[in-house]
């Protein structure tokens, strides 16, 4: 959670409890601090998440696999052919657009004056031949979510006992696979993926 001070405070949520408990106060270093007022994040949700951060600089900042890392990386706009840093207002707010497996994520931004701006991404992420990449979104969902694999093979979705719920369900390379399932129960399930090769993935699917 970030404040107008400028901190950012790590909670952790106990599902069994209902109960929500502060973990890290200052995480990641940001702390009270005037220059930086105004803090705003977004975390893209994946196995490994990034953080986007912007303070009343109007500047962007992404820190990738933020649970492992604390390192900052400016996020540039293109203009002329050159990369400059962006200088937004005072009061902004960031969304992520997940561009899709595989690809860098667009950014959609908010302005204290009621104004959207949205920021594409200038490059593609690359997928190397042989790669297991797999995208479910959206994440949390109702029951009904889709899924994008790097690799073909067979998914099954398990409860969160570890009781089938689906199984069998083939999986085509790059093509999107809908599970349309809006009478599960709320809570956290499981996607397993086994690709052709044998290799296993496993995706938490988080449904409300």
């Amino acid at each position: 959670m970030a404040a107008q001070s400028g901190s950012l405070t790590r909670y952790e949520l106990d599902l069994t409890a209902r109960s929500v408990s502060a973990a890290t106060p200052n995480f990641l270093g940001f702390q009270d601090n005037p220059a930086t007022r105004n803090l705003n994040v977004a975390i893209r949700a994946t196995e490994r998440p990034d953080l986007y951060t912007v303070d009343q600089r109007g500047r962007i900042f992404r820190i990738k696999d933020f649970m492992s890392s604390a390192v900052q990386e400016e996020v540039l706009v293109r203009i002329q052919e050159q990369n400059l840093p962006l200088r937004l207002g005072r009061s902004t707010w960031i969304a992520i657009v997940d561009a899709g497996l595989g690809r860098e994520e667009d950014l959609l931004v908010g302005t204290r004056g009621g104004g959207l701006i949205y920021l594409s991404a200038s490059a593609e992420g690359s997928i190397e031949e042989g790669d297991f990449l797999v995208n479910a979104y959206p994440n949390p969902s109702s029951g009904t979510f889709r899924v994008v694999s790097s690799q073909s093979g067979t998914a099954r979705l398990l409860s969160p006992l570890g009781q089938i719920v689906l199984e069998d369900i083939p999986v085509s390379a790059r093509n999107e696979v809908v599970f349309e399932l809006p009478g599960l129960s709320a809570g956290l399930y499981f996607l397993q993926l086994q690709a052709e090769d044998g290799r296993l993935l496993v995706k938490k699917i988080w449904v409300n």
